[in-house]
């Protein structure tokens, strides 16, 4: 059954299969006959595309689409597993076991979008945003060079990515500085795009140094905020 809020209608689904795909992460596919206006969506295949989750009595969180299977119309989500708090959809996703009923809302964009001028993609993110910069990685064609910060506790997820750009690869345990990992091998010109996502005021310090001192038009930096600390559900 379809529930309309807030001019957003949740959408009855299922969950197919689950799989530990790394230490810390877990794969649901999720599936149901309410999704077939979903697929027909013009966000579904963006890359970072996301939708939001409502496990039976747990408040609902923003995720994002792993993967879109439009012939088989599934949807793939990849959860980072951390907290025991049992009335959050992370906990959920951990013990969560096939057939489960759930309730989406969505697609929305993910903000990601390739510029047609981009030779070079600069991405960092934590690990709430972990899934987000794996799926825009895998969408990029043959021909960009990217460098890729992930802020993250270890690198069980390394094996996961898959693309066809040129990708080098940065695990930090900590949020870096600024100046300690950015420009080294890159070109500060009209090729180079920056996509950043996690913590809502990292990002934003970020922002604010590739467009105020490295001189980067704004239409080249784009920041999503996740989360924010203090708060809870928070997306901007």
């Amino acid at each position: 059954m379809n529930i309309s809020i807030s001019n957003r209608t949740k959408l009855s689904c299922k969950v197919l299969a689950v799989e530990n795909i790394s230490f810390e992460m877990r794969r649901l596919i999720i599936a149901g006959n309410d999704l077939k206006s979903l697929f027909n969506h013009p966000d579904i295949l963006e890359p970072g595309a996301w939708v939001k989750l409502f496990p039976q009595g747990i408040p609902g969180r923003a995720y994002t689409l792993r993967s879109v299977d439009l012939i088989n119309q599934t949807l793939t989500i990849d959860f980072v597993i951390h907290g025991d708090d049992p009335l959050t959809v992370s906990s959920w996703a951990r013990d969560v076991k096939v057939g489960t009923e759930l309730q989406i809302a969505g697609p929305r964009s993910g903000g990601f979008k390739l510029l047609p001028s981009t030779r070079q993609l600069w991405l960092a993110v934590d690990t709430t945003a972990l899934p987000a910069g794996l799926s825009i990685i895998e969408s990029l064609p043959v021909g960009i060079l990217v460098k890729a910060l992930f802020i993250v506790p270890d690198k069980s997820t390394e094996a996961l990515i898959v693309s066809n750009a040129s990708v080098n690869t940065y695990w930090l345990q900590e949020y870096p500085q600024c100046e300690n990992h950015s420009i080294e091998d890159i070109e500060l010109d009209s090729s180079l795009q920056v996509w950043i996502a996690g913590e809502a005021s990292w990002a934003k310090t970020w922002k604010t140094y590739w467009i105020n001192q490295l001189s980067l038009n704004p239409n080249q930096v784009t920041t999503k905020g996740y989360w924010k600390s203090g708060e809870l559900d928070y997306r901007d």
